[in-house]
């Protein structure tokens, strides 16, 4: 179901327990030091039941902010990678001079959220000019080429999605936002 705008809300057991948690994808004001008004960024919460009563696992995580000057994307999903179920945050922004792309891999262990695996991909092109540009693939923190990076996200079978794009709020619009 979509929520405040944009998101929404989904119910997987993440760990195999037979409890389904609640995984929630919402817009969540912030407001950055200096700046007159808040700007709206999409957090994820995941809530599970433990004697009948609802325990928040992880609660307003940046999934993606509305960033000023470029083209933000970001989702949450359930994946599952090598036989295991994860709680994947992907993220992403960028333009034709800079690009940064996340993906974030969590398993439930003893009732935590616990990272497991992360993924980057970046690139600088400040010059506009191809023979300049500079691209940087990482898994886990080790550097790796540009066909190892696609080969790990191609071997991701995506399960369930909620997807954190928004046309609502261009940057336009949050320059005539008034102040709270």
């Amino acid at each position: 179901d979509e929520i405040n705008g944009g998101g929404g809300a989904l119910l997987y057991d993440l760990d195999g327990n037979g409890t389904e948690e609640l995984i929630t994808l919402y817009l969540s004001d912030f407001t950055p030091k200096g700046a007159p008004n808040p700007i709206p960024y999409f957090v994820c919460d995941v809530y599970t039941t433990i004697d009948g009563e609802a325990v928040p696992l992880m609660e307003k995580r940046e999934v993606r902010p509305y960033h000023s000057v470029a083209e933000t994307y970001g989702k949450v999903q359930v994946l599952r990678f090598e036989g295991q179920i994860y709680l994947c945050i992907m993220s992403s922004w960028g333009d034709v001079e800079a690009y940064e792309e996340s993906w974030h891999l969590y398993t439930l262990k003893e009732g935590q959220p616990v990272l497991e695996k992360e993924a980057f991909y970046s690139y600088e092109n400040f010059a506009n000019d191809e023979a300049t540009r500079k691209d940087l693939y990482t898994i886990d923190g080790e550097e790796v080429d540009s066909a190892a990076y696609e080969a790990l996200l191609e071997s991701f079978e995506t399960l369930e999605t909620l997807d954190g794009y928004n046309e609502e709020y261009s940057f336009e619009s949050l320059l005539i936002r008034p102040a709270s």
